[in-house]
């Protein structure tokens, strides 16, 4: 089903009220735009996924009893930028972004269609302690 689609759909079970049940993926602005209820998944345990990504129908084969493990990010820079520009190598190892922050963006990026630097620069103004714990 095309992400429109699902958008729209969820939009129009909420203004009527209705259940809706989905698995979807975070950062991503419904979090911030509906006040939805996570389930809690099974715990991850030895074996609970048999993932085999070298089969063609990968999915249809795998096996999946328990919550999916979290993406971890990291900031990438050049090694120089240490030596070139010390002060952006340090805001850089120190930056922190949760999924809260990043749904909010999306949601008033995506859906709000509002120009990214208005909204960095609205968000900066409105969370300078948070920056200044990057910089410092």
């Amino acid at each position: 089903m095309p992400d429109a689609t699902f958008k729209a759909q969820l939009k129009t079970a909420i203004q009527r009220e209705q259940p809706i049940l989905f698995y979807y993926w975070s950062p991503e602005w419904v979090h911030a735009a509906y006040d939805l209820s996570p389930i809690e998944e099974p715990a991850r345990s030895e074996g609970c996924e048999n993932v085999d990504l070298d089969a063609t129908d990968w999915l249809e084969v795998s096996h999946f009893a328990c919550a999916s493990r979290d993406a971890e990010i990291f900031v990438g820079y050049s090694k120089s930028l240490e030596t070139r520009t010390p002060p952006v190598a340090q805001f850089l190892s120190q930056l922190q972004l949760e999924p809260e922050m990043d749904n909010g963006w999306i949601l008033q990026i995506g859906r709000d269609e509002m120009d990214p630097r208005d909204v960095a620069e609205n968000w900066v103004r409105e969370n300078k302690d948070v920056v200044d714990g990057w910089i410092d």
